[in-house]
């Protein structure tokens, strides 16, 4: 049963509703709620609603658009041009079989009006009438499922939404104004309620991604969708949601730029510290003793709980709630497009919850909560140049400053790479 308050005050609240910026970079949902508290359990079984949208003058083109869609996010071994995996696939790897998510695919829905007319920008090159679309696409789909199977927490709000709109989307074609800007977006306000549970955050991406004019059309990959949904999973963004400017992750983050990879065919796998917030790995925290510690390092890749290897530690600073990460990733799995490998390193701070929970981790350029420590000089315009050794053969990583100004008690010496793996010795300070 659908329940709309007011319809018609919902969709003249569309103007400028949606809170919309490009998905996968720049697509930050400020949620209504923290991220904390909309998150899904990130173990066992997930059941995400995705919906197919074409409109009146603009349809699917791919073949079986629906089983199409339906391989791209659930096949195993999904290999389409190219691609090295499905959604469901990434995510069991990255959990370490402990998450399975299915996406129930829904359409191809038409929409009454032209594509033009949903993608039509307003003065600050918003699409007026996003959520305008996402609610038409929601009721036309409430009379196929009910939508109470897609509230996993109970928290009486849809866990997600995502929809793949037929052609390409304006992002990649900016003379293309007729075209929906890829987005992420939020409709709580339009209190559409189906099957006694609100409407709340979606996002929305092309069936094609690239330029309309390519003569290999490529479907879309899997890059921004696994991006979009690790926010479901509660993990925010590594990018400055505010501007986009600073020195942040990059490709080595599916929560910056990795989800871009291979053209999103093979996003970047989640790093020791996304996946210890996700519940799905537990690192090791290393304690100050007298002597030298000599470690190894196999890459996080090739993490399992079933098999003792020492991926990354951690080291906590005492006093406060700043942390320092350490992991090998190397160019295999998930990983095999990173643009650098060997050790790399990250200074957090949790200290203020409200930037975590509110996606606002790295949007004070003065104080990121969420770094990622360069090896040197180059490593500022270069990702390559990020990971020690690295390019620049950086053996040794000195005391790191901490926010009040003091000096971490720690180094690393002898840093090496060999095989895949990371060799180092850490150095306790008094």
């Amino acid at each position: 049963m659908v329940k709309i308050y007011s319809l018609f005050i919902a969709l003249l609240m569309s103007i400028g509703l949606a809170h919309e910026i490009p998905v996968g970079y720049d697509d930050s949902i400020y949620p209504v709620t923290s991220l904390k508290a909309q998150k899904i359990n990130s173990i066992g079984e997930f059941h995400g609603l995705v919906i197919l949208v074409e409109f009146s003058d603009t349809h699917f083109t791919i073949p079986a658009p629906k089983d199409s869609f339906s391989s791209l996010l659930n096949a195993e071994g999904y290999n389409y041009q190219g691609a090295k995996g499905s959604v469901r696939d990434y995510f069991i790897t990255n959990s370490d079989s402990l998450f399975f998510p299915n996406f129930n695919v829904i359409g191809p829905i038409r929409l009454p009006k032209p594509m033009a007319y949903y993608g039509q920008n307003g003065d600050n090159q918003e699409e007026i009438h996003a959520a305008e679309m996402v609610i038409e696409a929601c009721l036309q789909a409430s009379t196929e499922i009910d939508f109470s199977k897609y509230d996993s927490n109970n928290d009486m709000l849809v866990d997600m939404v995502y929809i793949f709109f037929a052609s390409y989307c304006e992002n990649e074609n900016p003379n293309k104004r007729e075209y929906i800007w890829a987005h992420a977006g939020n409709i709580i306000d339009s209190c559409l309620t189906i099957s006694n549970k609100t409407i709340g955050r979606y996002a929305c991406s092309s069936e094609y991604i690239g330029k309309d004019h390519d003569p290999d059309p490529l479907m879309a990959t899997i890059g921004t969708f696994c991006h979009e949904f690790s926010h479901v999973l509660g993990l925010p963004d590594f990018y400055n949601t505010s501007s986009g400017s600073g020195l942040t992750l990059g490709s080595m983050s599916i929560m910056d730029r990795g989800n871009y990879l291979d053209k999103g065919r093979c996003p970047a796998g989640y790093s020791a510290f996304e996946k210890e917030y996700a519940q799905w790995m537990n690192i090791p925290v290393l304690e100050p003793i007298d002597t030298i510690v000599s470690i190894n390092l196999n890459p996080v890749s090739s993490y399992s709980s079933a098999t003792p290897i020492l991926c990354a530690f951690k080291i906590v600073i005492p006093d406060t709630k700043e942390y320092f990460y350490f992991e090998n990733r190397q160019a295999e799995g998930w990983d095999r497009y990173l643009p650098g490998t060997g050790l790399l390193i990250y200074h957090v701070d949790m200290s203020d919850e409200e930037a975590w929970d509110m996606n606002m981790v790295n949007t004070k350029s003065s104080h990121p909560y969420y770094q990622l420590i360069r090896s040197g000089f180059y490593s500022m315009i270069d990702y390559r140049y990020i990971p020690f050794p690295g390019q620049d053969n950086k053996t040794m990583f000195l005391p790191p400053l901490i926010w009040d100004g003091r000096t971490a008690g720690f180094e690393l010496q002898d840093i090496k790479e060999e095989e895949n793996c990371i060799e180092l010795n850490l150095l306790w300070k008094k």
